[in-house]
This record gives structure tokens, C-alpha cells and sequence, in this order.
């Protein structure tokens, strides 16, 4: 084959001289065979060091640090052999040498040409830049070779990929692909927008509805996920499920494994869990959850602020809204609960309770103990003060010399306990005594009335003397006084004597009815019965004075009628 020194460039569809290095051409379909040519929107066909165009064949070509722009380009290899200067997997598999191309140097249907390219850059609608697949034999790669392919249809398969516009992709090793369908996905994967996927190896993949599928996955925003291996997805919509698994923000989430996950809807369920912020849970494992709604249920447990609740195992839960409840319950503050077996509350109802175990439950304080830290008094200073404990549980401190004093008291006060009993029924029979004594004056006739009486209770007696008198009829002054013996117990003894004085009048007065009570009727009836006997005292008196007067005159009549008769018997 006849090797062309100078460069060329070629125009149009003539035949058109170009070089071995850097040749560039306009076309619509073109591919070239050059070495580093440049192919801008030309139909023309360059192969090693002859140029050729014509309009019904399109020669295949190896393109070298190719670059392509226009409608349907491919920089691509095809085989043709440099050497023996033939193109394989043709038509009869020969070539001709200079002159009009021969029709069986076209590629058949069967085989058409095989996106290859070795330092490319596909500009525009269908570009690709592809040798069909990541390949690295032992690190010599090749695939897509130093890719581009920044536009429309985009594609680069593998090695130095990136692929940047509208249905981009950029299969593998050091891929990037940053607009509208980008995926990217293997090796040195990023991916950036719209429906940005970048599956695995060190994938990243920033925005719209992101994903990043494994190993050293991230996935940043909108609808991001991540899913595991060393996961991260940081926001909108973000999971992140498992393995090294983080999440952040939004709708949060990170299932599993090492998860931790910090805001909004946060949620972490177990294994490494967390869950700091907002709607937190973090299920259980080695669970925390600290604030807004934070629950975290279980196993290691601790759940610290807000609506905090923990719920067993290993459980804790200080501060607002805290519970707890069992297993290894603690809860301390505000609205603290605990609710038993390792209760320890600090809170409860009354702000300064402090609640250690539960009755029956063992306290121990190793800092205490014979070895232990604070045994003696080393640390201490002042006046020591013996720690007590009531019948309630309620811890306290005494000063040793007063709790001897008191004990000391105690002991004496109930040796004398003896005469208590005593003292008591000596002071119920000074009462007994008294109430005997009257407190009133009843009847109309005496101003004054009193007595004397006694009274006892048990082996104790008393006596009182006291007197009632009538003021006037409404008003009664009354007092009394009575006597025992004085009883000791403990350091007091009972009283001997005992006094009262007191008044009585009524304190509303009823005005007669009309009709009179029975009583009253009783002692006006008594009044008329000695009126009417009066009356008849003093008539029989008057009939006893008439009839004396009778008697007196009959007497005289009879005297004188004797005298008369004698007289006359006289005079006779």
C-alpha cells in the first residue's frame, strides 16, 4: 500500500487527499482511517494514507484520538488490516488497491460496523464512542478508549468514559455521566442529574431521582437510595438500606446494619442503629434515638429527649416525655416513668424524688465496701453524720451524737411507758368525776343548787364538788372542781386536779304560740282548779259566817221565848 506523507483535509464528496495523522473532514456519515484525524460533517471516506469518496460506499476505518460531530457518527474500528492492507469481514474479505472502490469492499448487512474508538470525542445526535464493552485486558484497557460523547443519543462504553447529555450512559471503568437519562453505572461511576442511576464500585450519584446501587455507593439528593454495601443517601427521599448504611435527611431512613440516620422522618430500624432527629425510632440492636418523636425499641436502648420512650432491654430514657419501661429500665426527668424490674427513676411525681429499685429490690454501693474507694473517712470533713432511712424508704442524715441522745431518751421514756395506761385513767375519772356535778338551777324557787360526785375509771378514782346558779331565768353561771392522784410517765406527769366554770343562757327566744303547749295548759288549769277553790273556800266561808249569825239569832230568839215562858210561869 502506498504510504502519504503530508496532511490533508477533505471537503465535500470529490476525492479528497488526506493525511495519516490529524485529517479532518465534513460529512454526514463518516467514518476514517487515519491516525488522530478530526471528522467534522463531511461525506468522505479516509483510509491509511489514500482518500476516497464516493456516495454509495462508506469504507470502514480505525479511528485514532478521534474526534466526531455531526448527525449519526460513530468513530469507530471495523478491521482493516494496516499491514496486509485488506478489510476483514467484508464481502469475499479482499480489497482493491488504488482506484474507484470496488463494491465488495462495503460492509455487508450481516455485518455492520462495530462501534469501536480509541481517544474520542462524539459530538451530537446518536453519538457513541464504543468498543463494545469495558475491557482491560491486564490494564493495556481499550474499550471506549479515552471516551466523550456529549450529546443526544450518548452513549461511551467504558474505559475513561463520560458521557454528558440526553440519553447518556458510559458503561464502566472510569465513567462519569452527568445529564437527563444519565447512568453511568460500574468502576469509577458518577452519575449527576435527572434519572442519575451510576450502579456500583465507587458509585456516587447526585440528584433527581438518584440511586447508586452498591459497593461504595453515596446518592445525594431528591430521590435518592443508595442501598447498601457502604452506603450513605443524603436526602429528599433518601434510604440507604444497610450494610455501612448512614441516611440523612428528609425522608430518611438507613434499614440495618451500621445504619444511623439524623433528620426529618428519620427511622435506622436496628443492628448499629441511631436516629437522631424529627420523627426518630431507630428499632432496636444497638439502638439510641435521641429527640423530637424518638422511641428506639429494645436491646441496647437509650432514648433521650422529647417524646422519648426506649422500651426495654437495655433500656434508658432521659428527659422529656421519657418511659422506659422494664427490663433494665432507668428514666430520668420531667415526665420519667421506668416502670420496674431495674427500675431507677429520677423525676417520678414530685420533682426532687429520687427512686432506686423497688421494694425487696438490693441496693449495693461498692465504693463502700471494705476495698472500696470512699471507705473511711478520707474524704470526708466536718462533723460526721450517720445516713438513716425511714419506715418509708426516705433517706436522711443524723448527727451521731444526737441519734445517741435520742436513743438513749428513747430507752428511758420506755421504761417509764409502764404508767402511761395510768395517767390516762386518772385524767378520764377528774371527767367522770365532774359530770357529775350539776350545771343548772331548775326550779323556779331556788337560786342556786349544787352537788358533789365521784368517778373512776379502771383502778383510778376521782372526786368533785361544784354549784349551779340562776342568775335570772335566761341566764345560769355553773362551775365545778375535782381531784386525783398525779401519775408519772416519761418525762412529764399526769394533772391532780381539774376545774371548769361556764355560763348557760338560751340563745333565741319563741314567742308563745296561741294555742298553749301541755305544759302550760297543765299550770294554767292548775291556776283555775286554785282559783276555783279559792272561791269556794271563801263562799263556804261566807255560808260559815251566816250560819254562825243564824245560829247566834236562833240562840237570842230561843233565849228570849225561855225567858218569856218563864216569866210568865212567874207570873202565874
Amino acid at each position: 500500500m502506498k504510504k502519504a506523507i503530508a496532511a490533508f483535509v477533505s471537503l465535500g464528496a470529490f476525492l479528497s487527499p488526506a493525511a495519516r495523522s490529524q485529517s479532518v473532514g465534513f460529512g454526514n456519515v463518516t467514518p476514517f482511517n487515519t491516525a488522530n484525524p478530526t471528522v467534522i460533517n463531511s461525506t468522505f471516506t479516509a483510509i491509511t494514507g489514500w482518500e476516497l469518496s464516493y456516495s454509495d460506499y462508506t469504507y470502514p476505518t480505525i479511528p485514532i484520538d478521534s474526534i466526531a460531530i455531526g448527525s449519526m457518527y460513530k468513530p469507530d474500528h471495523r478491521g482493516f488490516d494496516n499491514t496486509t492492507g485488506q478489510f476483514t469481514g467484508l464481502v469475499n474479505g479482499a480489497c482493491p488497491s488504488f482506484g474507484l472502490p470496488d463494491p465488495r469492499c462495503a460492509p455487508t448487512a450481516a455485518t455492520p460496523p462495530e462501534p469501536q474508538a480509541e481517544g474520542s470525542i462524539a459530538i451530537g445526535q446518536n453519538a457513541k464512542v464504543l468498543t463494545t464493552g469495558t475491557s482491560v485486558p491486564e490494564q493495556d484497557v481499550t474499550a471506549g478508549e479515552f471516551g466523550v460523547a456529549i450529546g443526544s443519543s450518548s452513549e461511551v462504553s467504558g474505559y475513561h468514559g463520560v458521557a454528558v447529555g440526553l440519553l447518556s450512559q458510559a458503561s464502566g471503568i472510569a465513567a462519569t455521566a452527568y445529564g437527563p437519562e444519565a447512568r453511568a453505572q460500574g468502576l469509577q461511576a458518577i452519575a449527576v442529574g435527572d434519572i442519575s442511576t451510576a450502579s456500583g464500585d465507587q458509585s456516587i450519584a447526585i440528584g433527581a431521582l438518584a440511586t447508586a446501587d452498591s459497593p461504595f455507593a453515596t446518592a445525594q439528593g431528591y430521590a435518592a437510595s443508595a442501598k447498601a454495601q457502604a452506603s450513605v443517601a443524603i436526602g429528599a427521599a433518601s434510604t440507604a438500606s444497610g450494610f455501612l448504611s448512614t441516611a440523612l435527611g428528609s425522608l430518611a431512613e438507613a434499614a440495618d446494619t451500621g445504619a444511623l440516620a439524623v433528620g426529618s422522618e428519620a427511622l435506622a430500624s436496628g443492628s448499629g442503629s441511631v436516629a437522631v432527629g424529627s420523627q426518630s425510632i431507630s428499632s432496636g440492636v444497638r439502638s439510641v434515638a435521641l429527640g423530637t418523636q424518638a422511641v428506639s425499641s429494645g436491646t441496647s436502648s437509650f432514648a433521650a429527649g422529647d417524646l422519648a420512650a426506649a422500651t426495654g432491654a437495655g433500656s434508658t430514657a432521659i428527659g422529656p416525655g421519657s418511659a422506659a419501661l422494664s427490663d433494665f429500665s432507668t428514666a430520668i426527668g420531667f415526665e420519667a416513668v421506668s416502670d420496674k424490674e431495674g427500675l431507677i427513676v429520677i423525676g417520678g411525681t414530685k420533682t426532687t424524688e429520687v427512686q432506686i429499685g423497688e421494694p425487696g429490690s438490693q441496693l449495693t454501693l461498692p465504693g463502700l465496701a471494705k476495698d472500696g474507694q470512699f471507705a473511711g473517712n478520707k474524704y470526708q470533713s466536718g462533723e460526721a453524720e450517720l445516713v438513716t432511712v425511714d419506715e418509708n424508704g426516705v433517706a436522711g442524715t443524723q448527727s451521731s451524737k444526737d441519734l445517741t441522745n435520742e436513743i438513749i431518751d428513747t430507752y428511758n421514756n420506755k421504761m417509764k411507758t409502764g404508767n402511761l395506761p395510768y395517767a390516762i385513767n386518772s385524767t378520764g375519772a377528774l371527767v367522770a368525776a365532774m359530770s357529775a356535778v350539776p350545771t343548772m338551777s331548775a326550779g323556779e324557787d331556788e337560786p342556786a343548787r349544787c352537788g358533789i360526785g365521784t368517778g373512776g375509771i379502771s383502778n383510778s378514782y376521782a372526786f368533785a364538788a361544784g354549784c349551779a346558779i340562776k342568775i335570772n331565768n335566761r341566764l345560769h353561771l355553773n362551775g365545778a372542781i375535782s381531784f386525783t392522784d398525779s401519775v408519772d410517765y416519761f418525762n412529764n406527769s399526769s394533772s391532780s386536779i381539774a376545774g371548769r366554770i361556764g355560763f348557760s343562757f338560751p340563745l333565741f327566744v319563741q314567742k308563745s304560740s296561741k294555742e298553749p303547749s301541755s305544759e302550760q295548759a297543765s299550770i294554767e288549769n292548775f291556776k283555775r282548779l286554785k282559783a276555783e277553790n279559792n272561791s269556794i273556800k271563801e263562799e263556804n266561808r261566807l255560808i260559815r259566817a251566816e250560819l254562825a249569825q243564824i245560829k247566834t239569832l236562833v240562840q237570842a230568839m230561843l233565849e228570849s221565848k225561855t225567858n218569856n215562858i218563864a216569866k210568865d210561869q212567874i207570873n202565874k
